[in-house]
C-alpha cells in the first residue's frame, strides 16, 4: 500500500478534485471525493502515528482493524482522538464540532459512518445537496479549525 507521504498527496489531490465537482454542480460525487480525502488522511495519520512504512494492505486476519471506510475506526487508528473525540478540557472545540458536522453527513443506518455505501444508494446520495456540499467542504477545509487544518497546525499526518 502507499505510504503516508502518498496518502497525503492523495487526499489532497482528492481534495482539489472534490473542489471541481462542487465548481461542476456535481454535489454527490463533490461529497464522495471528500469523504475519501477524509479517509486517506486518516490513513496518511495513521502511519504517522504508528510509524508505519506504509499503510497495513494485507489479508492477515490480525490486521484487519486497518481494513475500512469507517471513520470512527481510522480516527481510533490515526492517533487523532484527542483532536475530534470528546474530552475535558477540550483540546479545540470547532475542530471536534467540525468533525461532528463531516462525519455525521454519513450515518446511514447499520453503515456507521461508511460513506462507500452512498456509491449504490440513491437514497443516502439524495442526503447530498449544494448546500451539504458547501458545508461539508467548510467543515473538512476552508474553515480555519476545519479537520485538516487541525490535522495539519497539530503536525498529525
Amino acid at each position: 500500500m502507499a505510504t503516508g507521504a502518498e496518502l497525503r498527496r492523495l487526499a489532497k489531490n482528492r481534495l482539489l478534485t472534490a473542489k471541481h465537482l462542487i465548481d461542476a454542480q456535481d454535489w454527490e460525487m463533490a461529497v464522495y471525493m471528500m469523504a475519501l480525502t477524509l479517509e486517506l488522511a486518516l490513513k496518511s495519520a495513521s502511519c504517522y502515528a504508528l510509524k508505519l512504512e506504509s499503510y497495513p494492505e494485507t489479508n492477515d486476519p490480525n490486521d484487519g482493524y486497518f481494513k475500512t471506510h469507517n471513520f470512527d475506526r481510522l480516527l481510533k487508528i490515526s492517533g487523532l482522538t484527542d483532536i475530534f473525540s470528546v474530552r475535558k478540557p477540550m483540546v479545540n472545540q470547532d475542530a471536534f464540532d467540525n468533525w461532528g458536522k463531516f462525519t455525521g453527513a454519513f450515518l446511514f443506518s447499520e453503515k456507521d459512518r461508511d460513506y462507500t455505501a452512498m456509491r449504490y444508494d440513491v437514497k443516502m446520495l439524495a442526503n447530498f445537496n449544494e448546500a451539504k456540499a458547501q458545508e461539508l467542504h467548510t467543515a473538512l477545509y476552508e474553515d480555519k479549525n476545519s479537520i485538516l487544518k487541525a490535522m495539519t497546525s497539530n503536525n498529525r499526518w
